[in-house]
């Protein structure tokens, strides 16, 4: 009896008769994404929801909607507001192990103004925009 009394539940649970988790709820959107890059097809909702939660940035906003240092250690802005230095984070790595470094940062803003494919708010953002290195600092 006990036994029977699982497997009914359990095949409620399965079919949906009885709540379980729907883990459909933590994606903001239920599709396929057409790519897993976000610089790829920002016109895809699915792309720009999953970019969000796979990648990160050199800054993030925080929950009062100001900036704070993600990849980046720390970083400053001009007087002018024209020029921005982002030094790196010691010891961030990519998922294969490599290092992150200041030029795989000059590498991502190259693709975006060069890529027709490309998120086209951000390629205008960066429009002009030039880059410079030193080991730890973009």
């Amino acid at each position: 009896m006990f036994a029977l009394l699982s497997v009914a539940i359990a095949a409620s649970v399965h079919f949906g008769i009885v709540g379980g988790p729907d883990f459909r709820e933590a994606l903001a959107v239920e599709e396929i994404p057409l790519s897993l890059n976000p610089l790829i097809g920002d016109q895809d909702p699915a792309v720009r929801d999953v970019g969000q939660l796979l990648y990160r940035s050199l800054v993030h906003l925080d929950g009062t909607g100001y900036p704070r240092p993600d990849l980046a250690q720390s970083y400053n802005i001009s007087s002018d507001g024209l020029h921005y230095a982002f030094t790196l984070r010691p010891g961030q790595r990519w998922s294969t192990g490599a290092m992150i470094t200041s030029a795989d940062v000059a590498a991502t803003v190259a693709f975006v103004q060069t890529t027709p494919a490309v998120d086209h708010g951000l390629a205008l953002a960066l429009q002009g925009v030039k880059v410079s290195l030193t080991a730890d600092t973009v």
